[in-house]
């Protein structure tokens, strides 16, 4: 199976449930490296207000990842799943303190001429293994006979997921192998 349909799905699903929509374009790339699927794949998915999703997905890689990063014009939010992190870094006008930042005053233009500034903010997380709780409300959901709990991911949901890792595979050119 190829890395999209096996990896990068979920990703699709994480980005379409937080934006909820799927995106207006897709711009994609893959190559084969280890089977006769696509093995790493790049995917730029742009959304309705100027979001722009960038994702990858490898089964070649020296260290595992799970990032996850969204673009927006003024923000850009990126989530280590495996670390369990998440980061905001926002546009800012350059202030000369934090108090005039507070009341709205601009500050002073750099020599440059730049006027703006990277503000970055730790963002609070709750730490968990989601597999595991998954499979707890999935097990438990079983012995008492009750979907009660499962929430998630609807089936309408998945198959908007789907189609837009499906649209990713078509967005790829001609896939190259490497030998």
């Amino acid at each position: 199976m190829d890395v999209v349909r096996d990896l990068m799905i979920h990703d699709i699903e994480i980005l379409q449930q937080l934006l909820g929509t799927e995106p207006e374009r897709v711009d994609a790339v893959g190559v084969e490296v280890l089977t006769d699927h696509v093995d790493i794949a790049n995917a730029r998915l742009a959304f309705p207000g100027d979001c722009i999703a960038n994702l990858t997905a490898s089964r070649v890689s020296a260290t595992s990842m799970r990032k996850f990063r969204l673009f927006q014009r003024d923000a850009y939010f990126s989530i280590d799943f495996l670390a369990q992190k998440a980061m905001l870094f926002r546009r800012v006008p350059v202030a000369t303190s934090f108090a005039q930042r507070a009341e709205g005053e601009q500050g002073e233009r750099s020599p440059s001429g730049v006027d703006k500034k990277i503000e970055m903010q730790a963002l609070e997380t709750d730490p968990e293994d989601a597999l595991a709780v998954q499979l707890d409300v999935f097990v438990s959901g079983v012995r008492r006979r009750s979907a009660e709990g499962l929430g998630g991911v609807t089936g309408a949901q998945a198959a908007a997921a789907l189609r837009t890792a499906l649209r990713v595979i078509d967005a790829m050119p001609e896939i190259d192998h490497l030998e």
